[in-house]
């Protein structure tokens, strides 16, 4: 008799504890999907999206999440873990989507970019892209008590020119407000409707900073947190303006309800690295040899000029021609105000040696241009490079020898 007792007594205070978190979002049942894509093939490489996805599900996994990570992601790959995703959140409390990379409009619907992404035609984006409308509904479907979705997308870079410039492919610029089309739906983005948002010099990008900032904070229901969010972005960036639609009815405490509780901290198992350049990939290190190679198919001078240290000298193997960034910004300046279309077959870059802050690649390249209504004799040449990593880590192009034997 008194076993019984006992049982029914638990059972009592299982089925309380319950009813009592429901209304808070208690970590039981709370699952997330944090995805972060920044290594772009077709276009110039963003530098903290891997970062905020990372230092987002660690301190996710903190706060009592199952969390989902993908970084530099590709078409498939974001398809099937959205698929894992969505069966994991199936009734769960609390569903919550974290994205940081580039995200585009078109014809009025938003689109998710892989990093394998095409650009050259419109139903190449539309058919290798994930559509955030389908994606959401994904999510509502799946029957979450609650569901978030956070966008640290639209990031601030050349992408966008890039694709527009393609005959017939429409985007807009920034992202199209959202409904949250549920009772229970949040819906969070970095910056207002058809803006664009940084990504930052430092590890993360102004937005994650800042959600990051706030979001292990006992007792700041949710809609409150992002307001503190929204806060503090605009004072970072002086104009980024963080927007949300919601339809939530209950409360949400992603770090729960304070009072005497102790805090929850980041384990102390993921932190972040203190140095933000030791463990750059092979694609960062490559990134603004292949930027420059981007910039001149779109006779983009400021994206051109962006890949170069301030210290930044140019060698001429051929010609024994030195220049040094002025010099070499001002003739491509030139060069691109005579040229009508650049095309360039790439071999590489591919990383010789390297450490910590500092690595040298070679390319053979293959330039076409088209200047004065006639195809220019093409141009090829074997080259090399040596980029360094800045204190905000960022990898630049320091010194390019050309025409090597």
């Amino acid at each position: 008799m008194t076993r019984g007792w006992l049982g029914a007594l638990r059972l009592l205070m299982a089925m309380l504890a319950f009813v009592a978190g429901a209304g808070s979002a208690s970590a039981t049942g709370r699952v997330a999907l944090v995805i972060g894509n920044g290594a772009y093939q077709a276009a110039p490489v963003l530098a903290n999206p891997a970062n905020d996805a990372t230092d987002v599900a660690a301190s996710l996994q903190a706060l009592g999440f199952v969390v989902l990570l993908r970084t530099d992601a590709t078409r498939d790959d974001m398809a099937r873990v959205i698929g894992q995703f969505v069966e994991r959140a199936r009734d769960a409390d609390l569903a919550l989507l974290f994205y940081a990379g580039h995200g585009v409009q078109l014809k009025g619907e938003n689109y998710l970019l892989p990093v394998d992404v095409r650009t050259d035609t419109e139903s190449a984006i539309t058919l290798n892209s994930i559509d955030l409308s389908k994606l959401q509904e994904q999510i509502i479907e799946s029957g979450p008590r609650a569901n978030i979705i956070i966008l640290d997308a639209c990031r601030n870079n050349p992408f966008l020119d890039l694709i527009a410039a393609h005959r017939g492919v429409g985007v807009s610029r920034g992202l199209t407000p959202m409904d949250a089309k549920t009772v229970g739906s949040l819906i969070v983005f970095s910056t207002q409707p058809n803006s664009v948002a940084a990504d930052g010099r430092g590890r993360n990008s102004p937005f994650t900073s800042a959600l990051l900032a706030h979001m292990g904070e006992r007792g700041l229901e949710i809609r409150q947190m992002i307001s503190r969010v929204r806060k503090d972005v605009i004072a970072a960036t002086g104009g980024q303006v963080p927007w949300d639609n919601s339809s939530l009815v209950d409360d949400i405490y992603l770090a729960g309800l304070g009072g005497g509780e102790t805090p929850i901290t980041r384990p102390t198992s993921v932190p972040p690295p203190p140095d933000p350049c030791a463990n750059a990939s092979d694609d960062e290190l490559a990134a603004p040899v292949r930027n420059l190679f981007t910039a001149m198919t779109r006779l983009d001078l400021s994206l051109y000029a962006d890949q170069w240290t301030e210290d930044a000298m140019y060698q001429n193997a051929r010609t024994r021609g030195v220049r040094d960034k002025a010099g070499i910004v001002a003739q491509k300046q030139q060069q691109f105000a005579r040229w009508s279309a650049v095309r360039v077959a790439l071999s590489g870059p591919f990383v010789v040696s390297r450490n910590a802050r500092d690595a040298v690649l070679e390319d053979n390249y293959t330039l076409t241009i088209l200047s004065g209504g006639r195809t220019l004799p093409s141009d090829s040449a074997r080259e090399r490079y040596a980029v360094r990593c800045d204190s905000d880590g960022r990898w630049l192009i320091v010194r390019n020898d050309d025409y090597l034997p």
